[in-house]
């Protein structure tokens, strides 16, 4: 159960102090609380009870008594979702390396989260590129981008709201083909990029202060292994000309280089990481106009382990590389000059040529599924611990794949199938936790799911043992369901509302049959204010009623810093930064019309009043329950609909949470189960998730002795003879924990009492302590002492060496609290008996 929203209401709860990440159980009575704006929050859940447990309601707080609240990383249910892709990070040309973040891509920032956050929106698909994620197939994942990634999952986890990380590849990805090349400037795979280039007379011709990489921009290679050799002259200058060669060039924080600098007639030689520069070698040396120099850049080729830079032929310095540059492209800087380069070579493993790149689509016979499971593993492996992620979207949008899918193919030989189940593979190799999201083949449109996949379907992505995937479609509702709404499909006709229904329900309708969790990943309208635009706000509402009748997931296409096309919802933008204060799309009124949580019935619920609780009814069905009376406690009851019911607290001989009655003791709403033991009833242990309460004793032999878990609990004040007492305090009897006695006649002693349910909170405990046995609260614990007894007129208790001051425990009208290292012992070598409770130390 997740705490009372704390901006919205004040709790009396230091359990309260965070906004706690709420999932809802896939069980009935399963519980998570709302505010009284019918907010919820992500977080841990408390899980059914088992009959009879009580759940007690006290100035606006719970406290689910056998299962306490758990903290951040809880695991992901199935509660539904409802939010916003923000896209961006996918940006660029559909298979590109590399880029800039901010400027090629851009990923979303606090106040991207914050902002939709604000609104309700709990859910956010968060699109990334499988080659820059991955730049080589089956190889590591590329430090810098998955750095990224990391921030915006922790951005995410700051606004308090989770993310579905989507790989955003339709089903292909460019592969780039390690090697290097001879000089060859007009290659049509177009090795040299950069601005301000032309080629002339076979020289590549620069204008000052031109950046150029070698291979395709934001390119990497996975091989530190490389040797880079150029030959450049200063044709013009205008200021403190220079030029640069980098080697291993990750990005641009990331590289070696070598530097000629004709203004200061210098040669430096060094290594960029992590953006901090360091200067390895220099020396003195004239670089005049219109002269060749032939500059090497060779790391760990010449000499492994080492990078070694080369001016001329004479070896300007070798040096030991940096385990931190490890893959890259390699770069030609100029600065207030005009180049012109000749003769450029790039060696990598001892091959100068086969780099290039190929479009490549799954199951081509080049990229596999087993490609993609590789890639999956280690995402999820990265990622798996992160607080804020919800779970993984396997392949955005597979299409015209080299196996189509039919009814006779999806749960055989379909690629989109295949794909689907080796991401699924690979997630689950190491992570049995989170969601995974597999989507339909031909762009995931909802539309073709029966002439697809049939009216029924049997799961084609089976999740054995965990059961966590989500199908998913996409739905546009321009002409040709392509999401543009431009030119023929920017204008809405009643043809497109007509088939709405048809298009979407076998797929909710087939969902609801199989139990299983319906994801709409993408949909979005016409963001204008024409009257094509009104149309499809209408018929928006209609799709996310459906949504809302069969409780199914739905993310908006789409926000983010730069989006700004047709469906955004993105207020503004300016140079990738989204202006939040500026008025809102008229889709965004629709999309937050339906932010409520389905019903087992079906539509959204009206969770309104404060105090309400959202319980679990089924698999991703909830209900609303509304709060109890003050005083009353919730009661786990199979027999409710909602598993559950408000009661008032009846008998026992005293109240609940009290320090000398720790337990509820009402059970069911009846008293508690009284016990009496007398005669022969000795030795007693309580029944098996029971406690005893001893609240009276009689003995009338003053030579023997009751005892609890060993210890005795009727000497030292009975040592003269027979007595009838009360206890001042309960003796707590576990189930683990029988009564006895020491010699003699059991019929001689009688107890009265009553059995409760235990709690795991709470420990009873009996432990004799002497003046050289002596017994330390355990750490995170707190321990109530109810009883102590002596064994003798002369020997008292100490507690961290203070005496208590006298042998009697009628004494102690009132339990003690000890923290946790208080050492207990006693004056004498003769025992003394202490009896109470370790609890958890309070929040």
């Amino acid at each position: 159960m997740a705490r009372i929203n704390p901006n919205a209401y004040t709790i009396p709860d230091p359990l309260s102090t965070d906004v706690i990440r709420t999932y809802v159980d896939s069980v009935k009575d399963a519980l998570v609380d709302i505010d009284a704006n019918g907010t919820y929050y992500r977080g841990s859940s408390y899980a059914a009870g088992t009959e009879g447990d009580v759940l007690a309601w006290r100035q606006a707080q719970a406290t689910y008594v056998p299962r306490p609240l758990t903290g951040g990383g809880a695991t992901p249910g199935t509660g539904v979702q409802r939010g916003i892709n923000l896209s961006g990070g996918e940006f660029g040309a559909h298979g590109s390396f590399g880029g800039s973040p901010d400027q090629d891509y851009f990923f979303p920032k606090l106040a991207d989260f914050q902002f939709w956050g604000g609104k309700g929106l709990t859910l956010y698909r968060v699109p990334w590129t499988w080659e820059r994620m991955q730049p080589l197939l089956n190889g590591v994942l590329d430090e810098t981008y998955a750095a990224q990634v990391s921030a915006v999952l922790n951005a995410a986890e700051t606004a308090g709201v989770f993310v579905l990380l989507d790989c955003h590849n339709y089903g292909r990805r460019t592969i780039e083909t390690a090697g290097g090349f001879t000089a060859d400037f007009t290659s049509t795979i177009g090795p040299w990029t950069g601005s301000n280039l032309s080629v002339s007379a076979g020289r590549l011709i620069s204008d000052p202060g031109s950046d150029f990489p070698v291979m395709r921009a934001g390119s990497t290679l996975s091989s530190a292994t490389q040797t880079f050799t150029a030959t450049a002259r200063f044709t013009s200058e205008a200021g403190a000309a220079s030029m640069e060669f980098h080697g291993v060039a990750k990005d641009g924080d990331n590289y070696y280089w070598l530097r000629l600098d004709r203004s200061a007639s210098v040669w430096a030689a060094g290594k960029k990481v992590g953006g901090v520069s360091t200067t390895l070698g220099s020396g003195a040396q004239v670089f005049a106009l219109n002269t060749d120099y032939t500059a090497i850049v060779d790391a760990n080729q010449a000499l492994a382990g080492n990078v070694r830079f080369t001016i001329d032929g004479v070896v300007k310095g070798t040096y030991p590389t940096d385990a931190a540059l490890t893959a890259g492209r390699v770069v030609i800087k100029s600065d207030f000059s005009k180049l012109s380069i000749d003769n450029t070579t790039f060696n990598v493993n001892g091959s100068t040529t086969g780099f290039g790149t190929t479009a490549n689509t799954i199951g081509d016979g080049t990229l596999t599924p087993a490609h993609l499971q590789d890639l999956w593993a280690k995402v999820a492996a990265r990622y798996k611990a992160h607080p804020a992620v919800w779970g993984y979207d396997v392949m955005n949008e597979p299409h015209d794949m080299p196996v189509p899918t039919s009814p006779t193919t999806y749960n055989t030989t379909a690629t989109a199938t295949l794909l689907n189940r080796a991401g699924l593979a690979g997630i689950r190799s190491v992570d049995t936790v989170h969601p995974v999201v597999v989507e339909l083949d031909q762009w995931g449109g909802m539309q073709n799911f029966v002439n697809n996949y049939g009216t029924d379907p049997t799961p084609w992505v089976p999740d054995t043992g965990v059961n966590k995937v989500y199908y998913s479609a996409h739905y546009y509702q321009d002409s040709d369901h392509s999401g543009t709404y431009a030119g023929a499909n920017a204008t809405w006709a009643v043809a497109y509302r007509d088939r709405l229904s048809g298009n979407v329900t076998p797929m909710l309708s087939w969902g609801q049959t199989r139990a299983l969790p319906i994801f709409l990943g993408e949909f979005g309208v016409l963001n204008d204010t024409s009257t094509s635009a009104a149309e499809w706000r209408t018929d928006l509402n209609t799709l996310l009623g459906l949504f809302d009748q069969y409780g199914a997931h739905a993310t908006y296409w789409a926000g983010g810093p730069a989006y700004t096309s047709a469906t955004s919802l993105t207020p503004s933008s300016t140079n990738g930064v989204a202006n939040y204060t500026a008025p809102a799309k008229p889709p965004t009124a629709v999309m937050l019309a339906h932010l409520g949580v389905p019903s087992a019935s079906g539509g959204m619920l009206p969770v309104d009043g404060k105090g309400a609780l959202i319980v679990g009814t089924a698999f991703g069905a909830v209900d609303s329950l509304a709060v109890g009376a003050a005083g009353t406690v919730l009661t786990a009851d199979a027999a409710q609909p909602m598993g559950v019911r408000w009661s008032a607290p009846t008998g026992g001989g005293g109240s609940t949470g009290t320090l000398k009655y720790p337990h509820p003791l009402a059970v069911n709403g009846q008293s508690s189960a009284l016990v009496v033991l007398g005669g022969n009833a000795l030795p007693y242990t309580p029944p098996a998730g029971k406690v005893l309460y001893i609240t009276f004793l009689a003995q009338d032999d003053g030579t023997n002795f009751v005892l609890a878990d060993g210890v005795k609990i009727s000497h030292g004040f009975l040592g003269h003879g027979g007595a009838n007492f009360s206890l001042p305090a309960p003796v707590l009897v576990s189930a683990s924990q029988a009564l006895t006695v020491t010699a003699g006649s059991a019929a001689l002693h009688r107890l009265w009492g009553f059995l409760v349910d235990a709690i795991a909170t709470i420990e009873p405990l009996h432990v004799g302590v002497t003046s050289t046995v002596t017994y330390t609260v355990p750490a995170s614990k707190q321990l109530v002492i109810t009883t102590m007894t002596a064994a003798d007129t002369l020997t008292k208790a100490t507690i961290n060496g203070l005496s208590s001051g006298d042998k009697w425990p009628l004494a102690q009208m009132e339990p003690i609290i000890l923290p946790a290292g208080a050492v207990i012992s006693s004056t004498t070598v003769n025992q003394v008996g202490i009896h109470g409770y370790l609890r958890p130390v309070p929040a």
